[in-house]
C-alpha cells in the first residue's frame, strides 16, 4: 500500500500547492516568524514532540466525542 501510494502521489505538486496555500493564509511576517521558530532549538524540539502529543491526546478527544455521540443517540451517558 505504502509503495503504491508513493508511486501515485505527485509530491512536487503537493509541495507547490502547500506553498501557495500558505502564502494565501499567512502573512509574510507570520511565515518569517514560523521559519524562525521551527528553525530554533525550541521549535525543533516541539516539532519532534508533536506526534507524541497527538498520540496521547487523540484518545482523550475520541472518548469525549464518543460520550457526546452516545448522549445524542441514546439520551444518556454510557457506563
Amino acid at each position: 500500500f505504502i509503495t503504491n501510494m508513493k508511486l501515485r502521489i505527485n509530491y512536487d505538486d503537493l509541495e507547490s500547492q502547500s506553498i501557495k496555500t500558505m502564502a494565501d493564509v499567512f502573512t509574510a511576517d507570520e511565515l518569517k516568524a514560523m521559519i524562525a521558530y521551527y528553525g530554533s532549538a525550541a521549535g525543533k524540539a516541539a516539532e519532534t514532540k508533536a506526534a507524541q502529543y497527538q498520540a496521547q491526546f487523540t484518545p482523550v478527544v475520541r472518548k469525549a466525542l464518543d460520550a457526546a455521540l452516545a448522549v445524542e443517540k441514546f439520551g444518556e451517558k454510557p457506563q
